[in-house]
């Protein structure tokens, strides 16, 4: 009787060509992506927009509960702010992706994904990932019926998230949250300041507070009606 060991690194491949293979039917990517830097400001006044970063987990509910309150707040703070989703992990190399997750190697996948679509396909991030929201236990493997509802090529993101380079953002990404000292996902930075945890009973409060906290931390011009209406002058 042999016992079979499996090395963390053939345990990530396994867990990839899983949910590819069952998705996406083992399809053969037949180009080749090229990553760009996320383009977060997608108007003009880029200088003066005020940075809203986001830290959370893709498996998380608080984090489901804030991504579809913020998606639709984003669109009305329009040219005034921009965004960055970024991902709360724990470095751990006996792990496939060399991270653990409290929801384990499915949400540190899951962060991979939200990632590569937050990369190649921005204005339907969102979109992608109240898709996914919608069944938490089966991410990732909702991936291609999500790829499909948001209008995104599913051999993109499998390209980003198979390569080196989709390793490589992961590792930034959880960096960066180890660097700002972040645990609670999701936790909200407006303008570089931190601005709160949230918890899924506090959305109401906290729509005019982040409202009024992009606000006041806007220096340009041409404010957005929604500034006027959480009583700004």
């Amino acid at each position: 009787e042999t016992n079979l060991i499996v090395n963390p690194q053939s345990r990530k491949m396994m867990l990839v060509s899983k949910v590819f293979c069952v998705l996406l039917a083992c399809a053969v990517v037949r180009a080749t992506v090229v990553l760009q830097p996320v383009p977060i400001l997608q108007q003009n006044d880029e200088a003066d927009r005020v940075p809203i970063q986001v830290y959370g987990m893709s498996k998380c509910s608080d984090f489901k509960a804030f991504i579809e309150w913020f998606g639709p707040l984003r669109v009305e703070l329009g040219h005034i702010a921009s965004w960055r989703v970024d991902y709360i992990a724990t470095p751990d190399e006996s792990q496939p992706f060399g991270y653990s997750s409290s929801r384990g190697e499915e949400e540190i996948f899951g962060d991979l994904l939200e990632l590569c679509v937050e990369q190649l396909n921005p204005e339907e991030f969102f979109d992608f990932v109240i898709c996914l929201n919608k069944d938490m236990s089966s991410i990732p493997r909702n991936f291609e019926a999500c790829a499909a509802e948001a209008k995104i090529d599913p051999f993109k993101i499998q390209t980003c998230a198979s390569e080196d380079a989709g390793k490589k953002m992961l590792s930034e990404s959880v960096t960066k949250a180890l660097e700002a000292k972040v645990t609670w996902s999701p936790t909200v930075f407006v303008g570089g300041q931190l601005f709160g945890e949230f918890h899924k009973d506090l959305w109401e409060a906290g729509a005019p507070r982040l409202i009024d906290a992009v606000c006041k931390s806007y220096k340009g011009e041409k404010e957005p009606y929604i500034c006027h209406q959480v009583g700004r002058k």
